[in-house]
C-alpha cells in the first residue's frame, strides 16, 4: 500500500476540492494508493467527493487569512496569527515527522501550507506542492504595510524552497519561492448530472432561471432584498442547505443558469468546467483576485457587478442583462 499524506489549508473550499480531484486521479490509476487527509477543512466534503477509502485527520496546519467576511482581510491579525503558528511549528514538525515515519508515508502533497515541505525533507520523503498561489505572495503586501512582520514572508519562502516540485495550476501568482515548477492543466469537478433531474429534486418550476449565490459565510439578506425576491422568473439558491447532503455542489452549479460569487479558484474553475455563466463582484483586498478574473474573462461567460449594487438590491438589474 502506498500512503500519500495530503496537507490542505482550511482556507476556502477550492484547495480541498482540487486536491480531492488529484487524489481521485491517483487512486484511479493506482488502487494501492491510500490518501491520508490532514486539514482543518470539513470532513463531509471529503466523504462526499473522495472515491477511495481515506483517513481524515483534523489539524491546524495553516493560518490562511483572517477575514471578517468575504469582502476584506484582517491583515495585521493574519500576520500575528502566523507568528504564533511559527512559535508552535517546531513541535508540530516533530510530531508530523514521527507520524510520517511510523506510518510509512510514501509522499507528501501540500495545497499549500508551507510547513509540510520541512516535514517531508526531515522525514526523507518527496514533498510536492499544488497551487496557483502561495502564502508568501499573499502576505507580501501585508508585510509591506506592517514591516515588523517581513520575517513571516521570508520564513514561508524558506519552507517552500524545500519542495521537490510544485505543480502549478492556471491563474497563478508569483511562485518563485519554489525551485522546481511544472505547469499542469486546470483541475475542477465536472458534473454528470442532468439539469432536469436537479430541478425536479429541488422542486423548482422548470421555466424559472436558477441563480446560485456563492459568497461564503455571509448574510444573504443584503443581496436578496424583498424587491429581488419578488421576481418570480428567478429562483435564488444558496448551496449550504444542499451541498453537504444529497446534492453535490457541482450538480447545483451545473443546473444553475448563473453563479453569483466572489472570485476564488474553486468557483472559477468549476464554472469553467461546467460551462456555467458567472457573475462576479470585486474582491480587491485579495491578491489572487486579478489573475482569477483574467482567467474567467478568457474562459467563462462572465459579467461584473459592483459590490455596492450587489449589496444594495441591484442584483436583478444585472441578471436581466445576461
Amino acid at each position: 500500500m502506498k500512503r500519500v499524506l495530503f496537507y490542505i489549508t482550511p482556507h476556502g473550499f477550492g484547495h480541498a476540492v482540487r486536491t480531492i480531484e488529484l487524489s481521485n486521479q491517483l487512486t484511479a490509476k493506482d488502487p494501492s494508493v491510500r490518501p491520508i487527509i490532514n486539514t482543518g477543512a470539513v470532513e463531509w466534503l471529503f466523504k462526499q467527493r473522495l472515491d477511495a477509502d481515506f483517513e481524515y485527520i483534523q489539524c491546524e496546519n495553516d493560518i490562511g487569512v483572517v477575514q471578517k467576511d468575504w469582502r476584506g482581510v484582517e491583515k495585521l491579525e493574519t500576520l500575528r496569527r502566523y507568528e504564533q503558528f511559527i512559535e508552535k511549528e517546531p513541535e508540530f514538525i516533530r510530531s508530523q515527522v514521527d507520524f510520517v515515519k511510523r506510518n510509512d508515508i510514501t509522499a507528501i502533497v501540500s495545497d499549500i501550507p508551507a510547513t509540510p515541505f520541512v516535514i517531508a525533507k526531515q522525514a526523507g520523503v518527496p514533498g510536492f506542492g499544488i497551487t496557483n498561489f502561495s502564502w508568501d505572495w499573499i502576505y507580501e503586501p501585508y508585510a509591506e504595510q506592517y514591516p515588523q512582520y517581513r520575517f513571516v514572508v521570508e520564513h514561508l519562502r524558506q519552507c517552500y524552497h524545500l519542495a521537490d516540485c510544485l505543480l502549478r495550476l492556471p491563474f497563478y501568482g508569483d511562485l518563485s519561492a519554489f525551485p522546481v515548477i511544472e505547469d499542469i492543466p486546470l483541475i475542477a469537478t465536472r458534473s454528470t448530472a442532468k439539469r432536469d433531474d436537479v430541478v425536479q429534486n429541488l422542486n423548482i418550476a422548470p421555466e424559472r432561471k436558477i441563480v446560485l449565490l456563492y459568497l461564503g459565510s455571509f448574510d444573504y439578506g443584503r443581496v436578496l432584498t424583498d424587491e429581488v425576491l419578488q421576481r418570480e422568473d428567478y429562483y435564488f439558491l444558496t448551496p449550504e442547505p444542499y451541498s453537504n447532503r444529497d446534492l453535490p455542489f457541482q450538480d447545483l452549479l451545473k443546473a444553475a443558469d448563473v453563479a453569483v460569487t466572489k472570485p476564488g479558484y474553486g468557483i472559477v474553475s468549476e464554472c469553467i468546467a461546467n460551462q456555467t455563466p458567472i457573475m462576479y463582484t470585486a474582491r480587491e483586498d485579495f491578491r489572487e483576485y486579478h489573475p482569477l478574473v483574467e482567467g474567467l474573462k478568457k474562459y467563462a461567460h462572465n459579467h461584473f457587478i459592483p459590490q455596492e449594487e450587489l449589496l444594495g438590491g441591484g442584483l436583478v438589474g444585472h441578471l436581466d442583462q445576461l
